[in-house]
């Protein structure tokens, strides 16, 4: 008994779900999570753009797993009232969690994935092209702006991103290759 009223706490310390956001472009309904002062959506966009995003095998509609976006599409994917979240905006959300020094191993990624106490709901997604790993073993998520790399080589964008790695491994990566497909998760303005 006390060790589950020690989880309700501990649970409503981090994070308070406060219902959803229905997109008016397409009727998609998203879960949405407060985090400190910041309010998130705790499922991966899941909105088709022209060009740039794609769907995984074996998620035909993109309900589990959400779309996988190239950055520029990512951009353009985002319904108002929202945006893609900054680098300061991650760790703004792992500093709400506890834990303001990253990489992180353990207590982050066990706040952030699918059950966690926070939860944000991390599904271990993979990337699109798989150059970054495969379903069950990372995810990542674009930020809205480029790393320092992007300076190093002005022929490419390397956008920061937030990255979990089983079995336990949280950080705000330096960049990727601006057209590596993706999730995003989306901050509200």
């Amino acid at each position: 008994m006390l060790i589950i009223v020690l989880i309700f706490l501990m649970s409503n310390a981090f994070a308070q779900t406060i219902g959803a956001f229905t997109d008016s472009r397409d009727g998609k309904t998203y879960k949405t999570i407060k985090i400190g002062n910041q309010i998130w959506m705790a499922e991966n966009l899941n909105y088709v753009t022209e060009k740039g995003s794609w769907i995984i095998q074996g998620d035909s509609s993109g309900k589990l797993f959400g779309r996988f976006y190239d950055w520029e599409a990512a951009k353009e994917a985002i319904p108002a009232g929202w945006h893609l979240p900054s680098k300061q905006e991650f760790e703004i959300l792992c500093a709400s969690l506890g834990v303001a020094e990253l990489p992180n191993s353990d207590k982050l990624y066990k706040l952030l994935v699918e059950g966690g106490i926070a939860e944000f709901n991390v599904k271990l997604t993979g990337s699109y092209n798989d150059s970054y790993g495969k379903k069950g073993q990372i995810a990542s998520f674009w930020s809205s702006e480029e790393s320092w790399l992007s300076r190093i080589n002005p022929f490419m964008e390397f956008p920061w991103r937030l990255v979990l790695r089983a079995p336990n491994y949280v950080n705000i990566g330096k960049g990727a290759e601006s057209d590596e497909g993706f999730n995003v998760r989306c901050i509200k303005d």
